[in-house]
């Protein structure tokens, strides 16, 4: 037991209470009032009770891991370890140190007490790492100290992964923002080495969604400004590929969340392209990850070869889906956003986006794409400017039978009209 281990086991119960709530709190955060995935109703029931199974064990778990050498140790070294974790260590002892008081840090969030200001610990250590190496000038030093920092965070963090629930969302928090470079001036640039067990975080069914989520941000984050070998890239891309044609049936938003990383994924995956594509045209999945997956296709690299009319035409077959279905349920609040990605999957969102050739107008501008641009534009337009105060107001089937008439002369009939009509909406 630690050396913080409360004495009153109605402190404890009401502890548990709380942390029950949070839980429920973050799932349906997680969801986002976009409504589970549309899947068979046996099996969607089945994902979300063993969600609650798995919400409900871990929020019971107690495993603390300091001890009162170790609670010893953080009070003799605190206000050294200010002084040297700004200066970078100078030898192995001050390193000691260094991993000694972390390690109380991070370790306190585990303990039963503290679980409920694991948070409020987090950003505390949060405040150590931005001060790491702060006074060290020379750049490859300061760069040297800063990761070795890291890299003890990580090893600390991943003994957390089987504790309270609460306690794991806030490990993989603070592992999900670490930074190597952090100079005025220049780009940030994230803690690469991290990946691995961010990647494992991702693909472990037995996390809870919104932990998984913060390790998916966390690689998106990699993804985008990190300086990786093609092979990492393309391990990232293929594990977080296969994870999103698996499907979470009780949490729509993780799924949106794996299509926005890989759209960061900027060396050509063909693997990734499928799995976006899949997402795109699978009405089992919800408006809000198959939009999602429209928009990551306007971003991430595409390979030599890809059918971009391809992906254009899917993307307006998309559109006139949820044209059909904006119409039977008009109220839903998120279609302005939902209409919005399919959007920013043709075209940019700011003039960084523009000079990334974000959307498929800069990466590919052919006439098919143009024109479903031109024919998918309209809907966004009425969706959008009809939309607030919690509401949006029916779109104009005058905007939506153009769009479906010139999918059905560019050999869309079928699939565009049927879809369009059988496209189940939100909620």
């Amino acid at each position: 037991m630690g050396p913080l281990i409360m004495k009153h086991e109605f402190a404890r119960s009401v502890l548990r209470h709380l942390c029950r709530s949070w839980i429920v709190l973050g799932i349906v955060l997680c969801q986002g009032g976009g409504g589970f995935a549309r899947a068979n109703d046996d099996e969607r029931s089945a994902a979300l009770e063993q969600m609650r199974d798995r919400q409900e064990s871990q929020a019971v778990i107690e495993r603390p891991l300091l001890t009162g050498a170790d609670a010893e140790t953080y009070k003799k070294n605190k206000t050294l370890f200010m002084q040297i974790n700004r200066r970078g260590a100078a030898d192995r002892e001050e390193q000691q140190i260094v991993r000694a008081v972390l390690r109380y840090k991070i370790f306190i969030m585990a303990e039963p007490e503290e679980i409920s200001a694991a948070a409020a610990h987090r950003k505390k250590v949060e405040t150590d790492l931005r001060n790491a190496g702060f006074r060290i000038n020379n750049a490859n030093a300061k760069k040297k100290y800063r990761d070795f920092v890291n890299g003890e965070v990580v090893a600390l963090c991943e003994q957390l992964l089987d504790n309270h629930a609460y306690v794991r969302l806030q490990a993989v928090a603070l592992i999900a923002g670490l930074d190597s470079v952090v100079e005025k001036g220049s780009p940030v640039v994230p803690f690469v080495d991290v990946y691995a067990v961010l990647l494992g975080v991702a693909q472990d069914q037995k996390q809870l969604p919104q932990t998984r989520i913060y390790a998916v941000n966390g690689l998106r984050r990699i993804l985008k400004h990190g300086k990786l070998s093609v092979s990492v890239q393309a391990a990232i891309a293929s594990a977080l590929a296969q994870e999103l044609q698996r499907g979470n049936l009780a949490v729509d938003w993780f799924d949106e969340r794996l299509c926005d990383t890989l759209s960061a994924v900027q060396t050509p995956q063909p693997a990734v392209v499928a799995a976006l594509l899949a997402t795109l045209q699978d009405q089992n999945r919800t408006w809000r990850v198959r939009s999602g997956a429209a928009r990551a296709l306007g971003r991430v690299g595409l390979p030599g070869g890809t059918s971009v009319d391809e992906i254009a035409l899917n993307m307006a077959d998309l559109a006139a889906q949820m044209g059909r279905a904006q119409q039977k349920s008009p109220g839903n609040p998120m279609w302005a956003a939902w209409f919005w990605n399919v959007y920013l999957g043709f075209h940019h969102q700011n003039a960084e986006e523009r000079a990334e050739r974000a959307g498929l107008l800069n990466k590919a501008p052919s006439a098919t794409v143009r024109q479903a641009y031109e024919r998918v534009l309209p809907l966004v337009k009425d969706v959008v400017a009809n939309s607030g105060n919690g509401t949006t107001k029916k779109i104009h089937a005058v905007l939506i039978d153009p769009l479906v008439e010139w999918l059905g002369k560019s050999g869309r009939s079928d699939s565009g009209r049927s879809s369009a009509f059988t496209a189940r909406t939100e909620g």
